[in-house]
């Protein structure tokens, strides 16, 4: 029986290898206690954020972007960089509610990182690591006052990052996979709050010049 879960849990997570380069990183991708946080914008040197885990509630994010931001793009960025934070928590921690990430996105990623963290607690899986994650770019606000749209850019190093069985701590990845992943992201505003839209992906050598 054990060996029939562990070719299950091989198997999904090769496809989850391939979901998180379509626009679903591994819980992708999960955190340690609370360091401050700030937000770099700067599409030539990104910062690296990384968060601690910690037994309490992880506050949101409150970073310091550049002047050059609109308060449209600071808003963007910023929900960026809670997706990625809510993704490396519940990747680690299978009892979390997902609804804080399901509440931030929109449309087929939504339904992808449902799909993701689902099988991860079906499987029996969790992440061990952090994945750091860095904002490269930040676009212009285009589209109406209740339907505005800002691209951001963003690569993830999940360098430190692993996928394990949750009763052996056997690895279920790879040892040659992906580390770096290139991400341009549709962040959308409805007129209520932002979101997470489309996402396109794919690997980098490196996060940075």
């Amino acid at each position: 029986m054990r060996m029939q879960r562990r070719s299950m849990a091989r198997g999904w997570a090769g496809l989850l290898l391939a979901v998180a380069l379509t626009g679903a990183c591994s819980p992708e991708t999960p955190p340690e206690p609370e360091p401050e946080q700030t937000l770099s914008v700067d599409p030539t040197t990104p910062s690296p954020v990384s968060i601690s885990p910690t037994t309490e509630p992880t506050p949101t994010p409150t970073p310091t972007p550049s002047s050059t931001l609109s308060e449209e793009q600071t808003a963007a960025a910023e929900t960026v960089m809670e997706f990625f934070r809510l993704k490396n928590e519940l990747g680690q921690d299978p009892y979390l509610e997902f609804q804080p990430l399901a509440n931030i996105t929109t449309g087929q990623t939504q339904v992808l990182q449902m799909s993701v963290i689902d099988r991860y607690r079906v499987e029996e899986l969790v992440q061990t690591g952090e994945t750091e994650y860095y904002i490269t770019s930040v676009g212009d606000v285009e589209g109406e006052q209740d339907d505005l749209t800002v691209k951001v850019q963003a690569c993830t190093d999940a360098t430190d990052v692993d996928l394990v069985e949750v009763g052996t701590g056997d690895s279920v990845l790879p040892a040659e996979r992906a580390f770096f992943v290139e991400w341009d992201m549709d962040i959308l505003h409805d007129g209520f709050s932002w979101k997470v839209g489309d996402i396109e992906s794919g690997t980098v050598d490196r996060c940075g010049p």
